[in-house]
């Protein structure tokens, strides 16, 4: 019979004899997963239950486990519970079409040249970080453009961009108006001719559109929320809403993983659904991953996490950048704040003879976007390009606010700087983004541990290594006028140490 913690047996008598609602503050290898399962079983009877996890595999592995354990409960993502809300609203017949809004897009700019091509990408995903942050004003679009760095190009009219995102989320707001017109050139074209087909939604709409109309969702007398912290505003009001009267809702997080902002994740949702619900905290502070030592480490800044009873004392050390190429092994992680490092460590391992890889393939494809972009020829002028083109975004995201952020600026300029002082021409450049940059899971999405992996602390989150290499220097920057590394900085911090379960090396001398 499974022993449980003092503060997973606070959390069950809380299902059973509390009132109101919970927030429970889960550590990073806390066993959060086993805890709602164990919670559920505490549910009186007669409740509906939901279980809301953070991506549709999780939540298919919260319902084989619930399915196993007999226990009766809906698993699902917030996507899926709001898309059950638009099928009640506009029929069983809707469609998900995830490229309506490039032919939203495409009705405002047109087709044709490589720059519409690029303008319509920018406005779909301008949409997108939209409807998760719920801003429906010019200002907040321009902000999420500046705050999520979106490479809009010299020519473009910010204030025409933001009108024009505005208009996209207007037209989207009406299922009817279907993604497959691709020639349209106007609103009126795209509703003349779609008028009585079916209807039809993109994924961002399954949780926007329940809220921004209103629509009626399921509701359940218990619900259990999972990562909360990684959700944007659009999810939490979703979830907030999908509770009965005199139900109750335990959301399961940790704010001091919260390193998702950048994606549209809400900076402070766990504080936000804690003033909403008027919720009490409960801890659940012990990890079951990590050996002593890195315990130690990360109570730095995280002084309330606990090695379980049990932990193993583990191995903390420091590295050189030559000992780390030459003993690292398949199934270790490499760990770093930004991307730019990777890129010539990886080369290294693959001159070494090692297998590697970065995890990340929307990262390539985005450096890959941006260097076709420059229609630049020869790799001379590509530096150029990336210097003239880093020097404008920040003058004006500076000029816009001191305090923006220029991190993702940097972080991009850096890593295609260095791709560029390793390759000869355009081609060759293309060439290693494409066999760099993936997505380290096997078929049935299990790490692939026949690799070294590296990986940004963003790309690791979620995961587990037995050995993990930290690159030092890129943790815990601080920024101009500040005394210490922000929140967000000690996050990611935190998260990348906990990775490691047995054996974390810092590693110095690399930027």
């Amino acid at each position: 019979m499974r022993i449980w913690s003092r503060f997973q047996t606070d959390i069950f008598h809380d299902i059973v004899n509390g009132k109101g609602h919970t927030v429970v503050q889960a550590r990073a290898g806390s066993g959060k997963s086993s805890t709602i399962e164990e919670g559920l079983r505490h549910v009186p009877r007669g409740c509906t239950v939901g279980v809301f996890s953070f991506g549709r595999e999780i939540a298919r592995s919260m319902e084989a486990r619930l399915k196993k354990a007999g226990i009766k409960a809906d698993s699902k993502t917030t996507h899926s519970h709001g898309f059950s809300a638009c099928r009640y609203k506009f029929g069983p017949k809707l469609a998900v079409d995830n490229k309506k809004m490039d032919a939203f897009a495409r009705a405002l700019v047109g087709g044709g040249s490589e720059e519409a091509s690029d303008h319509r990408r920018c406005l779909a995903k301008a949409a997108s970080l939209a409807k998760g942050a719920l801003a429906a004003t010019a200002r907040q679009v321009d902000d999420l453009v500046d705050e999520f760095g979106l490479d809009l190009g010299e020519d473009v009219d910010r204030a025409e961009f933001a009108k024009d995102v505005l208009k996209m989320l207007d037209w989207s707001k009406n299922p009817y108006l279907r993604a497959q017109m691709r020639d349209a050139k106007s609103f009126d074209q795209l509703w003349v001719v779609s008028r009585g087909e079916v209807p039809s939604i993109d994924y961002d709409d399954m949780c926007w559109l329940p809220v921004v109309l209103n629509l009626r969702v399921w509701a359940y007398d218990r619900l259990f929320i999972d990562e909360t912290q990684d959700l944007n505003a659009c999810q939490i009001k979703l979830a907030l809403r999908s509770i009965k009267p005199n139900g109750r809702i335990c959301a399961v997080g940790d704010e001091l993983q919260a390193i998702y902002w950048f994606r549209g994740a809400d900076k402070d949702a766990m504080r936000n659904v804690i003033s909403a619900l008027g919720a009490k905290v409960l801890p659940l502070s012990i990890t079951y991953r990590c050996a002593r030592k890195i315990v130690e480490v990360a109570n730095k800044y995280v002084p309330d996490l606990e090695a379980a009873p049990d932990a193993e004392e583990g191995v903390v050390g420091e590295a050189t950048p030559e000992q780390m190429v030459k003993d690292a092994k398949p199934g270790d992680f490499i760990l770093s704040r930004t991307n730019a490092p990777l890129t010539d460590l990886c080369l290294k391992f693959i001159k070494a003879g090692k297998r590697a890889s970065i995890q990340g393939r929307d990262i390539g494809t985005t450096l890959a976007a941006f260097v076709k972009k420059s229609k630049c020829k020869t790799i001379d002028s590509l530096r150029d390009h990336i210097d003239r083109w880093a020097e404008r975004e920040i003058t004006r995201i500076l000029k816009k606010d001191p305090e923006g952020s220029i991190a993702l600026v940097e972080d991009k300029a850096a890593t295609l700087h260095v791709l560029a002082e390793q390759c000869a021409t355009i081609d060759e450049l293309l060439g290693d983004l494409d066999k760099l940059f993936s997505d380290n899971k096997n078929a049935d999405e299990s790490p692939d541990l026949t690799k070294i992996t590296l990986s940004t602390t963003h790309k690791a989150k979620g995961l587990e290594r037995e050995r993990c290499y930290l690159l030092a220097d890129t943790f815990l920057r601080v920024r101009k006028g500040e005394q210490e590394p922000n929140q967000e900085e000690k996050n990611l911090y935190y998260v990348a140490v906990t990775r490691a379960k047995r054996e974390l090396y810092f590693v110095r001398g690399v930027r």
